[in-house]
């Protein structure tokens, strides 16, 4: 069984696309991604990330192997 994982690669960085991300934390699935306000406001998503059980993790670039790294962190974490 595989883990879930929420890759939300926001290139226009859309403040509403936090509203996507708080929802799919809030449904207990571990998020990456590149949206600025994210970023802004990490402390509070790291927040809602632990009330579900889940993580969250903001990267500033779109590189790919950062991206597999990370995903690969939360599956650690998630053991």
């Amino acid at each position: 069984m595989g883990l879930d994982v929420c890759c939300y690669l926001d290139l226009t960085n859309l403040e509403e696309g936090i509203t996507i991300i708080q929802k799919v934390l809030m449904s207990g699935i571990p998020v990456i991604t590149t949206n600025i306000y994210a970023h802004k406001i990490e402390k509070e998503l790291n927040k809602l990330a632990r009330e579900n059980k889940t993580y969250f993790i903001y990267n500033d670039t779109f590189i790919t192997d950062k991206i597999i790294g990370l995903i690969n962190q939360v599956n650690f974490y998630a053991k």
